[in-house]
């Protein structure tokens, strides 16, 4: 009788003695809030990875960032310099290395 009347005031009976329920949840938040704030990171993390998958601007599927051309839809991604052959994006106006115009 004297165990339920422990049980019923708040304590509850573990290996080692009598623990108040409170003093159980202070060990078990910071454990648990632990865990969602790592949920939280992992999650942005990925998101920031998603976000910095490449697309085609013709057909919007994932490219490669060393691809030249889109091998879905064959949109040209990057093109050579003509004087000096460095390879410019597709939307640049002039070369970066040597300053020539595109045509």
């Amino acid at each position: 009788m004297l165990h339920d009347w422990h049980h019923l005031s708040g304590w509850i009976d573990i290996p080692g003695g009598y623990w108040p329920q409170a003093a159980l949840g202070l060990f078990w938040l910071p454990l648990s809030l632990f865990g969602v704030v790592s949920l939280v990171r992992l999650f942005r993390r990925r998101g920031q990875k998603l976000a910095k998958e490449k697309r085609c601007d013709a057909c919007g599927r994932e490219i490669q960032p060393e691809w030249m051309r889109c091998p879905h839809c064959g949109a040209a991604l990057k093109e050579h310099c003509p004087r000096c052959s460095v390879v410019l994006s597709v939307g640049w106006k002039t070369c970066p290395a040597c300053g020539a115009e595109r045509p």
